[in-house]
C-alpha cells in the first residue's frame, strides 16, 4: 500500500484533509493498525466486514488468469467418466463462474434472469471448487 497516492494520503482526498485537518490524527491509529495486520496476517479486519465481496475481488483476477492458462479439465468432463464435454465444457463452467463473480461485484444490471444465472453459476462454483488447479 502506498501512503501517498493521487487520491491523497492513506486514501483521504487532499482537499478533504486540508479542510478537515482534525480527521487524519483521529484515524491514523486505525491505518497503522490495519497496516500491521496486513503485514502479520496478510489481511486486515476491514476485509472481514464483507468477506463475500473480499473473496470475490480476490478470486476474479485469478480465475481470469486460470482460464487463460488451464491445460486440462476435471474427470467430470471426460468421455470415459463424465459428460464428454471436454475442455470446452470446462471453459464454459469457468466463464460462468467469472460472470457470477463480476455480477456479484455489481458489474452487470440486476434482473430476475441474471439472478437465476447467478444462482446456477454459484452452484457450479461450489461443485467444481476443488477442481480449480492445474
Amino acid at each position: 500500500m502506498s501512503f501517498f497516492t493521487n487520491d491523497g494520503l492513506f486514501g483521504y482526498n487532499w482537499r478533504y484533509l486540508f479542510t478537515h485537518p482534525s480527521e487524519f490524527p483521529k484515524n491514523w491509529w486505525y491505518h497503522l493498525k490495519w497496516f500491521c495486520q496486513r503485514r502479520i496476517k496478510g489481511y486486515d479486519n476491514r476485509e472481514l466486514w464483507s468477506l463475500d465481496y473480499s473473496v470475490a475481488r480476490f478470486m476474479l483476477p485469478r480465475l481470469k488468469e486460470f482460464r487463460k492458462r488451464t491445460c486440462g479439465y476435471p474427470a467430470a468432463f471426460s468421455k470415459d467418466y463424465g459428460n464428454g464435454q471436454g475442455e470446452g465444457g470446462w471453459d464454459n463452467v469457468i466463464g460462468e463462474i467469472i460472470w457470477a463473480l463480476e455480477y456479484g461485484l455489481d458489474k452487470y444490471e440486476w434482473s430476475k434472469e441474471n439472478d437465476q444465472r447467478f444462482e446456477k453459476a454459484m452452484q457450479l462454483f461450489g461443485q467444481y471448487f476443488w477442481a480449480l488447479w492445474w
